[in-house]
């Protein structure tokens, strides 16, 4: 994430999608710093996506209960499979494997 930071002007006008989203940890992050516009991952797993879901749970519950700490929290996740998608309109960066690329 850091390099895409430095080598692809990732930042806060950026739309992010981490394919095979597993636990969130990436869009999670990407929430935060550089603090996108919007963070979507997509999982085909039940299991890791609910993971998922319950991690961003904890930020939620975080950000209203503190909310002085600014906990940025443009977050979705879905459960479902990447193929069917036609293209990766309207995001700017696309995450995947652990690669990230514009």
């Amino acid at each position: 994430l850091d390099l895409m930071k430095v080598h692809t002007a990732f930042g806060p006008k950026s739309r992010f999608i981490d394919v095979g989203s597993g636990l969130g940890k990436p869009n999670l992050h990407v929430a935060q710093d550089p603090g996108v516009e919007f963070s979507y991952g997509i999982e085909m797993e039940h299991v890791r996506w609910m993971l998922g879901m319950s991690n961003l749970n904890m930020v939620l519950q975080r950000a209203e209960k503190k909310p002085s700490e600014n906990i940025l929290h443009r977050c979705m996740f879905e459960h479902g499979d990447i193929t069917y998608a036609k293209y990766f309109d309207p995001f700017t960066h696309v995450y995947m494997f652990d690669i990230g690329f514009p």
